[in-house]
C-alpha cells in the first residue's frame, strides 16, 4: 500500500498512490475487523494463541524485541521509569518481552546507562521489573551481554575494548584489543555466573524463564 490513499472518485474504495491493492471503506468491513471477524484478523488469529518455548508458557505469540532505552540509573540499577516502560508494554498485551542489554561486567558498558547484572546489588530492581511484567501475564527474558568491540569502556573507564581480533568499531571509532584464549574462557564463566544468579535470585519462576545471551564479538 502507499503511504497516502485517496477516497474521492472510487465509489467508496481507496487505492494506494501506486495503484496496487484496495483499502476497504471505513464501514462494515472495518467494523468486522474490530470484532475479529475480518479477513485480516482471521489470518492473524494464531498470533493471539498461546505457545510454549521449552517450559516457558506464553499467552500469545507477540514478542517485544530488545531495544535500548537509556532509562537505567547511572549506576546500572533499574529505575522506576524503566519498570514503568516495560509494565506498560506488558499491560498492552504483549506475551514476551526481551530486555535491553544487561551487561555482565562493571567496566563493560554498552551505553551511558546500561543495565547491570554482574552483582547481587542489582537483584532488587531486576526482581521488581520481573514482578511488574508478570503481573500482566507476560514473560520477560533478560538480554545478557558482553558488548565486545562496541563497549564504551574507553570513554567511561579509559579501558580498551576487546574483540575476536583488533578491529575498529564503526560506531565508536575505537580499535579493540584481541582477546586471549584465557580471556575468552573467563567471559564464558562470567555468563554462567550471571545466568545462575538470575535463575536463583531475581526470576521467581526460573523454570519458566529463559535467557538471551549475546556477545558483540
Amino acid at each position: 500500500m502507499g503511504a497516502l490513499s485517496s477516497w474521492g472518485r472510487y465509489s467508496g474504495r481507496a487505492f494506494s498512490r501506486e495503484g496496487r491493492g484496495r483499502i476497504g471503506p471505513p464501514g462494515q468491513s472495518r467494523d468486522r475487523e474490530r470484532k475479529g471477524a475480518g479477513p485480516n484478523m482471521t489470518i492473524l488469529k494464531k498470533l493471539f494463541t498461546p505457545i510454549s518455548i521449552g517450559k516457558m508458557q506464553l499467552k500469545n505469540r507477540i514478542a517485544m524485541s530488545p531495544m535500548h532505552t537509556d532509562f537505567a540509573n547511572p549506576d546500572g540499577t533499574i529505575s522506576q521509569r524503566l519498570i514503568d516502560y516495560h509494565e506498560a508494554r506488558a499491560a498492552g498485551g504483549v506475551g514476551l518481552i526481551i530486555t535491553e542489554i544487561c551487561t555482565i561486567g562493571e567496566f563493560l558498558p554498552y551505553a551511558s546507562r546500561t543495565v547491570g547484572i554482574w552483582d547481587d546489588r542489582f537483584i532488587p530492581g531486576l526482581k521488581s521489573l520481573v514482578d511488574a511484567v508478570h503481573a500482566h501475564g507476560a514473560k520477560i527474558i533478560p538480554q545478557i551481554s558482553h558488548p565486545g568491540p562496541e563497549s564504551l569502556s574507553p570513554f567511561f573507564h579509559k579501558i580498551k575494548p576487546v574483540g575476536p581480533s583488533a578491529i575498529m568499531c564503526y560506531t565508536t571509532k575505537q580499535v579493540c584489543r584481541e582477546l586471549t584464549i584465557d580471556e575468552i574462557k573467563k567471559i564464558l564463566v562470567l555468563y554462567c555466573i550471571v545466568i545462575a544468579r538470575g535463575q536463583r535470585r531475581w526470576i521467581p519462576s526460573a523454570p519458566k524463564s529463559k535467557t538471551r545471551c549475546r556477545k558483540y564479538m
